[in-house]
C-alpha cells in the first residue's frame, strides 16, 4: 500500500483522523491567522477542516491534498502545482509526512506563494503499525532547510502537539 492509499484509508475509515481536536492546524489557528491574506492555499489539507474554518471566517481558501475530501483539489503536492495566485498559505503538519527525497518537490510549490504558516512535528506518529512521520529531523535542521527557500523565517512558537510553527516569507517579491 502506498502513502496515498494509506491516507485515503485513514480519512475514509477513521472519523477523527485530522479532524476536530485531532486537527492541529485548527487548534493553533489563533497563533497564525493574523498573518494570512486571502486567497489562502492549504498545502497538504487532509480532511479539509482548516479550509472550511477559514471559509467560515471570510477567507477565500482552497486545499490541496491527495485525500479526496471536501474542498480539496486532489493532487500530489510533491509535483508542480499552480499556486501563483494565492496571497498566503498554510502547510501544517505536512512536511514530516513527505519522504526526504520528495521534499524539494514540495518546496517548489511553497516558493510560489510569498507568505506561509508552516508547522512541523518531528515526533513519532504511528497509525495501524505504520510510521506516518517519515522525515523526522531536529527542528534546527528543518529551520535550515526552510531558510533555503524563504528570505524571512521566524519560529513563532511551539505548538500544543509538540510541533514548531514558523512564519515563512519572501518579502523581496
Amino acid at each position: 500500500m502506498n502513502y496515498q492509499e494509506i491516507y485515503q484509508k485513514l480519512y475514509s475509515t477513521d472519523p477523527n483522523y485530522g479532524r476536530g481536536s485531532g486537527c492541529p492546524a485548527t487548534r493553533e489557528l489563533n497563533s497564525y491567522i493574523d498573518y494570512l491574506e486571502s486567497p489562502v492555499c492549504d498545502l497538504g489539507s487532509g480532511s479539509g477542516e482548516l479550509v472550511a474554518l477559514l471559509q467560515k471566517k471570510g477567507y477565500s481558501a482552497v486545499g490541496f491534498d491527495y485525500a479526496d475530501c471536501e474542498d480539496n483539489i486532489v493532487c500530489d503536492i510533491t509535483k508542480p502545482l499552480p499556486l501563483h495566485g494565492f496571497s498566503s498559505g498554510v502547510c501544517f503538519d505536512v512536511l514530516e509526512h513527505i519522504p526526504e527525497k520528495d521534499l524539494n518537490g514540495v518546496a517548489a510549490n511553497l516558493i510560489q506563494v510569498d507568505l506561509w504558516a508552516i508547522c512541523i512535528n518531528n515526533t513519532s506518529s504511528i497509525c495501524n503499525g505504520i510510521e506516518l512521520h517519515v522525515t523526522r529531523w531536529p527542528y534546527d535542521k528543518w529551520h535550515e532547510w526552510l531558510k533555503q527557500f524563504f528570505t524571512d523565517l521566524y519560529a513563532i512558537r511551539n505548538t500544543t502537539n509538540g510541533g514548531r510553527l514558523w512564519i515563512a516569507a519572501n518579502l523581496s517579491h
